[in-house]
Order: C-alpha cells, then sequence, then structure tokens
C-alpha cells in the first residue's frame, strides 16, 4: 500500500492521475481537506477538488471510499459537511465519525491534527470495517 501526503487537495488534484496510472491501485481511500480547512480554503473549492479525484479513479475503474476529515475547532466531533455530501452525491462509501473520533482523543494524536501510531493503527482498523461492510473484504 502507498500512502502519499499533500499539502493541499488542489495538489493532490494535480498529482493524482500519474500516481493512479503509475501504480494501478485497486482502491483508492481518499482523507483528504484537513490541510485546506486550516488554510481556510472555501469548502466549495476542496469539495471540487475531491470531487474530481473521485472521477479521476472512476475513469480508470477504481473505487473509491472516502473519509470525512473534521472541521477544526475547539472539538473535532462531526465531518465538514462536504464530505456527507460527497459521499452522497457521489454514491462512494464513506466513514465520517473515525477521524473525528481520533482527533478528539488526545491519546490518540502526535500534534494537534494529526494522530499518531495508535490513532493511525485505529484508522486502519476503520478502513478495513468499512470495506468489510460494503463486501470488499
Amino acid at each position: 500500500m502507498k500512502v502519499f501526503l499533500e499539502k493541499s487537495a488542489v495538489q493532490a488534484r494535480q498529482r493524482l492521475p500519474a500516481l493512479l496510472d503509475e501504480y494501478r491501485p485497486d482502491l483508492l481511500i481518499l482523507i483528504h481537506g484537513g490541510n485546506d480547512i486550516l488554510q481556510q480554503i472555501a469548502a466549495e473549492q476542496t469539495r471540487d477538488n475531491l470531487k474530481a479525484m473521485i472521477a479521476e479513479a472512476r475513469q480508470r475503474n477504481i473505487p473509491v471510499v472516502i473519509f470525512g476529515v473534521p472541521a477544526f475547532g475547539i472539538v473535532f466531533l462531526h465531518s465538514a459537511k462536504i464530505y456527507e455530501e460527497l459521499a452522497a452525491s457521489e454514491g462512494v462509501p464513506s466513514d465520517l465519525d473515525s477521524l473525528p473520533k481520533i482527533l478528539a482523543n488526545n491519546e490518540l494524536k502526535s500534534d494537534t491534527v494529526h494522530p499518531n501510531d495508535r490513532g493511525y493503527r485505529l484508522l486502519a482498523e476503520n478502513v478495513v470495517a468499512l470495506l468489510q461492510k460494503h463486501g470488499a473484504l
């Protein structure tokens, strides 16, 4: 499994087609937008970039699942609204709860916005659960 980190969804959108062609993954797990939220990029722009990434994967017959990133504030209780909207409009399986719950727990974070090893392990377990729920595993 390859993991690629970008500073924004627009950067990911620009790099994704070449990465999909090079690696030909069986699945795209899309967890993007946190840096956009931190940089106060308009939610509509982030949504459009995520939607374009879903389209790139679909053009290559690569299934997509999306994980919601919380809107950052005092407490991380819910994914930003765009993730629920995207999951519904694009018909992709989603997990809107895992990352907000992980980031709300200081024991699962390495800093204010990133999971630590335990947090990433829990996120990976939730990826597996989502795939099992939708019959992919």
